[in-house]
C-alpha cells in the first residue's frame, strides 16, 4: 500500500511540474514573435483533396512572415498550374493553363472562396507560415492542461501545444477549420514545422504543405517580389462570376 502511495504521488508531482512548464497566455505574448522581416523560401510537396479530387504537386512559397506570400504551385512535369499572392490588403490567383486570374480584397469572405480560410488576412499569413495565428490580435477566453481557448471579435480558437504548437482549431460564422503543424526543425534560430495540413470538414478539403527546404534570402522585401507576373494576354474575372463555394485554388 505505501508502494502505491509512494508512486502515485510521484505520477502527481510528475504531472503537475509538466502543467508548470506550459506557459500561460501572457507569457506566451511576451516571447512570441510574428516572424522575422526578411524572407524565407520554401520548396516542398503540395497535397490537396476535395470531395475525393487529389493533386499533388510541388511548390515554392516566398514568404514575408506574417505580411506577404507567394507562392507557385507547379505539376510533375514541373509545368507552373497556379500563383497565389497575398498580403494583408490584396489576395489575387492565377490559373496559368487558361491565362485567367483574380484579384480581390483580402477579406475573410473573399479568402474563405480563394483560399477556404474565412479569416483575417494576417491570421492567414501566419498560418500558411507555420506561426500559428496573429496572437497579438486574440484575447485568453480560457486557459487548457495544453493550451488556451482564445477569441478574437466573432472567431475563437482551440490551441493545443507541447513545446511547439500543434493544433489549432478555429470556429467561425463561416465554419470550422483545423490546422496542424508538425515534423519541425530549426530555422533562422526558431522552430519551424516541416508539415503543415490545412483541413476543412465542411467541404470535405485539405491542403498539405511537406517542406523539403528552407532558403533564407538576403534581399528586401518589395513588392515587386511578392506580385503576380500577368502574361500579355491574362484575362482578369470577377470573384462573383467563378465562385462555386468550393476553394479556387482547387479548380
Amino acid at each position: 500500500m505505501k508502494k502505491g502511495l509512494l508512486l502515485l504521488c510521484v505520477l502527481l508531482t510528475g504531472c503537475s511540474q509538466h502543467a508548470a512548464r506550459f506557459p500561460d497566455y501572457s507569457s506566451f505574448l511576451n516571447g512570441y514573435k510574428s516572424g522575422p522581416a526578411s524572407i524565407t523560401e520554401m520548396y516542398g510537396n503540395y497535397r490537396a483533396e476535395q470531395t475525393g479530387k487529389k493533386i499533388s504537386a510541388r511548390f515554392n512559397l516566398l514568404l514575408q512572415p506574417g505580411k506577404r506570400a507567394y507562392m507557385e504551385i507547379l505539376d510533375p512535369s514541373d509545368r507552373l498550374m497556379n500563383v497565389l499572392s497575398l498580403s494583408e490588403g490584396t489576395i489575387s490567383l492565377l490559373w496559368s493553363a487558361d491565362n485567367k486570374y483574380i484579384t480581390e480584397k483580402a477579406s475573410p469572405q473573399n479568402l474563405k472562396a480563394i483560399l477556404g480560410l474565412p479569416v483575417a488576412p494576417d491570421d492567414a499569413l501566419q498560418l500558411i507560415s507555420g506561426l500559428g495565428l496573429n496572437f497579438s490580435e486574440w484575447q485568453q477566453e480560457k486557459p487548457l492542461k495544453d493550451g488556451w481557448i482564445l477569441t478574437r471579435e466573432t472567431y475563437r480558437a482551440k490551441i493545443t501545444a507541447g513545446n511547439n504548437i500543434s493544433r489549432i482549431e478555429i470556429s467561425t460564422n463561416a465554419g470550422t477549420f483545423v490546422a496542424r503543424y508538425d515534423k519541425y526543425e530549426l530555422m533562422n534560430e526558431r522552430s519551424r514545422p516541416a508539415r503543415i495540413r490545412l483541413e476543412l470538414p465542411g467541404s470535405r478539403t485539405h491542403f498539405e504543405l511537406n517542406i523539403d527546404r528552407f532558403v533564407p534570402r538576403t534581399e528586401e522585401p518589395t513588392d515587386d517580389l511578392f506580385a503576380v507576373q500577368l502574361p500579355r494576354d491574362a484575362h482578369q474575372f470577377q470573384l462573383s462570376e467563378i465562385y462555386k463555394g468550393k476553394p479556387l485554388i482547387l479548380q
